[in-house]
């Protein structure tokens, strides 16, 4: 046949398909009529591969009839056309009609085959929770409380040396007094032999002469225990008041220092 030829044919090919659409859709068609033009539309589309237009009009053929065999087509034309979701969707309708005029065993292999090469769903993947040994948690030392040294206080020596250095100087003056007194009885009385009237100053002045050998005493005692409570090492716990005392008789004083180590 001549390229002219085949020129003719397709267009009269074009022309036929397009009278008969055109007759299916004039207002006097019937459903059928036009469900059937459909049909026949969609399987010259999927004779030419083009099953995106195949589908298209096998959908449009079973809205209008409702004839289950369509669904069969509708569903060669998606799976061909790589809408495998939509055909697998289409086959399952066309066994829950029946699957009128297909084997069912061989409708149900295409549909798990089908199945088969959809990507599953993936699970959702629990959250990975990884258990870490708790990080042990070293207490902290107990604050520290500084303690003041234990310093020495000077308060007692310093009291005891003064109050000794006091009353030793007052001891030395009455002392220098009475000495002065004696002096003067003994050059107013001649051969141990004095006036009476000079009996009250000889014995205010042995009076003072004893204060003054008791304030004396106390004086040195006094200064004797601060100078040893002073020199001597002590704790402020264990450290101890020195115990002082005084004794005085007609013949002078004497001091006593105790102390406890």
């Amino acid at each position: 046949m001549k390229p002219r030829s085949l020129l003719a044919a397709s267009t009269l090919c074009v022309v036929l398909s397009v009278s008969v659409t055109s007759y299916a859709q004039s207002p006097g068609a019937t459903t059928d009529e036009i469900a059937r033009s459909h049909t026949e539309n969609g399987g010259r589309y999927y004779q030419l591969g083009r099953y995106a237009d195949a589908a298209r009009e096998f959908q449009a053929a079973y809205d209008l009839s409702q004839r289950p065999e369509l669904l069969f087509n509708l569903g060669r034309a998606l799976e061909n056309g790589g809408r495998d979701r939509e055909a697998l969707d289409a086959y399952e309708r066309f066994e829950a009609a029946g699957s009128p005029g297909i084997d069912p065993a061989n409708l149900r292999s295409r549909i798990d085959a089908l199945r088969a090469r959809l990507p599953r769903a993936a699970a959702p993947v629990a959250p990975t929770v990884t258990l870490r040994p708790p990080t042990p948690v070293t207490p902290a030392p107990p604050p520290r409380v500084e303690r003041p040294s234990a310093s020495r206080s000077l308060a007692l020596p310093i009291t005891l040396l003064s109050a000794g250095g006091a009353l030793l100087l007052t001891g030395l003056a009455l002392g220098l007094t009475v000495s002065s007194t004696y002096s003067d009885l003994s050059d107013r009385c001649s051969g141990r032999v004095c006036d009476p009237a000079l009996q009250g100053d000889a014995d205010a002045a042995s009076t003072r002469a004893v204060v003054g050998d008791v304030l004396g005493g106390v004086g040195l005692a006094a200064i004797a225990a601060g100078a040893v409570v002073l020199l001597l090492p002590r704790s402020a716990t264990d450290a101890r008041s020195p115990r002082v005392g005084f004794a005085c008789t007609g013949s002078g004083c004497a001091g006593r220092v105790a102390l406890s180590f």
